[in-house]
């Protein structure tokens, strides 16, 4: 997620003080005035059409950070256990860069970038005999150091050609990160109404479709607004804004706020689904700690033979399958759901038509569906140009299947009316079990070190949704209860004892393996008819 900080009022003050200090030239401060009070009028035009909600209802994708409702120094202090022991290094990838290597880390334990400050203080690169082959900055005179990003992953220079004889890393990180949450969470019967948090207070001013904005009466600088669907989990963010907000009457009549507003900060989203829900997070205390660790290289296997010596994670959001809403049928048979998209690629501008079918993606059982296009007649100006049995690839992250077909040169198929079937099969319940050990009438034959074994005829009924890496309906487990290890690229197949084994290896010895495990399926079936919508988009400047 990303902030976007605004600050009208900075600009006008700058102005002024250009103006002051040009007293004996006052046509370039008039001039610099307008240009300036144009300025504005852009900016405030340009968040005027950000400040609303979405014309067309989006299908739900989900955050892939959260946000732990409750956060002290023991939690931090666990989750940066978990973060220094995520660091590796291995040569870099490129060709002709012998003497830099690539430090990889992941940076999902805690809850986002916004939240989290960190710094390296000082790295050595060592050899066997601990010598340090870390190129120093001589411009700059640096500990041997330049910036990390949050983007999981830094490059290294050394002064050789000494990548390969590297054995480890030594280094200094202090991390900063909140031991102390102040949450507020808001709904639509809280509308215009005072809230308070910490020592501010703020106001709801807009929960609508994809769009949510307060206001509260201090700067924005510690806070962060945390949109959710009616299912409670917490949506992708598509855009954040914040400014500081003076209360004049321009904004006011722009934005079309309530004039009682004193001055302090305007903060607003815009989400990747509907929000029912939104949670004002503001970062009362925060704990600083200074850490000493070691890099080692980053584990390889082969084959799926090797040593770990620091297990390695997946980000994983657990999903609360305790209060389970039945899907309801009538809202699998809208045919309004079922639509044909033009779409045109940026880079070529191509062209390609999708056959596309939203089902109702609120309802964490439709993610577990299977879905597929059945006797599908397509059209192009009442001319049948491609007929197909069975099509579609179903998105279990946003819960929509669609097929983009292809004519007889595999070109993108021109069409502009499809009839067909669509079948859906979706379950009734989902129910998590945890195995400390292997069980044949689950499907797990064998856990041995980081090897998992599993019976593919077993779990035939489910074995598409197990192997979703959007769905993580399959996790294995290792000395940390809050996230699973990460699977290596590697895996191999075999036939034994008239069964179909799968075996799958992990960075890091298994110790428990968990699986979300869909019962009660249902299939529900129906004709549709449907034609390309005339393009309405208009040009904007």
């Amino acid at each position: 997620m990303k902030k976007i900080f605004i600050c009208l009022i900075f600009c006008t003050l700058g102005n002024l003080v250009f103006a002051q200090n040009n007293k004996g030239s006052a046509k370039p401060a008039v001039d610099s005035i307008a240009m300036m009070k144009e300025f504005q009028q852009e900016m405030l035009k340009a968040i005027e059409e950000e400040f609303k909600p979405s014309a067309e209802i989006k299908n739900d994708q989900l955050a892939d950070h959260a946000l732990p409702v409750e956060i002290n120094e023991s939690v931090a202090k666990e989750r940066t256990n978990l973060f220094l022991s995520s660091f590796g290094f291995r040569p870099s990838p490129f060709s002709g860069e012998s003497s830099q290597l690539l430090i990889e880390f992941d940076n999902f334990f805690f809850p986002g970038p916004d939240i989290v400050e960190y710094n390296i203080k000082w790295l050595k690169a060592l050899d066997k005999s601990n010598k340090d082959h870390l190129l120093v900055d001589e411009n700059t005179n640096s500990d041997r150091w330049s910036s990390m990003t949050y983007g999981g992953q830094t490059f290294l220079k050394l002064k050789d050609t000494f990548q390969n004889k590297i054995t480890k890393i030594e280094a200094e990180i202090s991390i900063k990160t909140p031991s102390k949450l102040n949450i507020v969470k808001l709904e639509k019967s809280q509308l215009n109404k005072t809230f308070t948090i910490g020592t501010a207070t703020g106001r709801l001013l807009r929960l609508e479709n994809d769009f949510a904005s307060i206001w509260i009466n201090t700067s924005y600088e510690n806070f962060q607004l945390i949109p959710f669907n009616a299912r409670g989990q917490a949506l992708e963010v598509s855009s954040n804004t914040s400014f500081a907000y003076m209360a004049d009457k321009e904004t006011i009549k722009s934005l079309k706020l309530p004039k009682d507003l004193g001055p302090g900060s305007l903060m607003y989203i815009k989400a990747n689904g509907v929000i029912h829900r939104v949670d004002v997070y503001e970062m009362a205390l925060t704990s600083e700690s200074k850490n000493k660790f070691t890099i080692l290289p980053t584990p390889i296997l082969i084959n799926g033979v090797g040593t770990v010596t620091n297990e390695k994670y997946e980000n994983y959001l657990p999903k609360d399958f305790s209060n389970q809403v039945a899907v309801d049928s009538l809202q699998i048979k809208d045919n309004t759901r079922i639509k044909i998209r033009r779409l045109v690629n940026d880079w070529d501008k191509t062209v390609s038509y999708r056959l596309e079918y939203a089902l109702p993606s609120d309802n964490l059982l439709i993610k577990y569906a299977k879905g597929s296009f059945l006797n599908l007649k397509f059209f192009n100006k009442k001319k049948l140009v491609k007929e197909s049995e069975i099509d579609g690839f179903y998105d279990s992250e946003k819960c929509i299947l669609y097929c983009t077909p292809q004519n007889e040169e595999y070109n993108a198929l021109e069409f502009d009316e499809v009839q067909g079937m669509v079948s859906v099969n979706y379950p009734q319940a989902i129910a998590s079990k945890t195995f400390l050990k292997p069980d044949k009438k689950a499907g797990i034959l064998a856990m041995a070190g980081h090897k998992l074994t599993l019976d593919r005829d077993a779990l035939s009924g489910i074995e598409d949704i197990l192997s979703s890496s959007e769905l993580q309906a399959l996790r294995v487990y290792g000395k940390s209860p809050l996230f699973p290890l990460k699977k290596d690229s590697y895996s191999s197949s075999e036939f034994k004892d008239e069964k179909s084994l799968d075996h799958s290896y992990y960075l890091g010895n298994i110790t428990s393996v968990q699986m979300d495990i869909p019962t009660g399926w249902t299939e529900v079936s129906f004709p549709f008819k449907v034609t390309l919508t005339p393009d309405k988009t208009t040009k904007k400047k």
